[in-house]
C-alpha cells in the first residue's frame, strides 16, 4: 500500500506539469487495507471498502459498497483551486511553500 500526501496530479501534469496538491490522511481503527492500495490525501478511512467488479477508465469509485462518485474531469476541477504548483521546486523549496500556506489550502 502506497499513502500519498499529494494529490494524484500525475494524471493532469500533461496540460499543467506544476499541478500540486497535498493533504491529509487519517486512517482509524479496525481497518483492512489490501496490497498495492493507493490512498490519496484528504481522505478519512473509517470503514473497510472492497472492489469486486470492474472500474471503467476515468471513473472515480468509493464508499463500502463501492460506487461511482464522479470522474477524473470533476476531480481536476475540485482540485484546481488546491493546485499549489510546486512540482519542479526542491524539497527545500517546497517544505518552505507548504509549512507558509493556510490550512485552506490543503485537501
Amino acid at each position: 500500500m502506497k499513502f500519498f500526501t499529494h494529490s494524484g496530479g500525475w494524471i493532469f501534469r500533461k496540460n499543467d506539469p506544476e499541478f500540486d496538491t497535498f493533504g491529509k490522511i487519517v486512517v482509524k481503527d479496525n481497518v483492512y487495507i489490501g496490497n498495492d492500495v493507493l490512498i490519496l490525501p484528504g481522505l478519512i478511512i473509517s470503514e473497510v471498502a472492497l472492489v469486486t467488479k470492474s472500474v471503467p477508465d476515468n471513473i472515480i469509485i468509493a464508499g463500502n459498497p463501492g460506487r461511482v462518485i464522479g470522474n477524473v474531469d470533476a476531480l481536476k476541477e475540485r482540485l484546481e483551486v488546491y493546485n499549489v504548483k510546486s512540482k519542479s521546486l526542491n524539497y527545500i523549496d517546497k517544505r518552505e511553500l507548504l509549512l507558509s500556506l493556510n490550512e485552506s489550502m490543503f485537501i
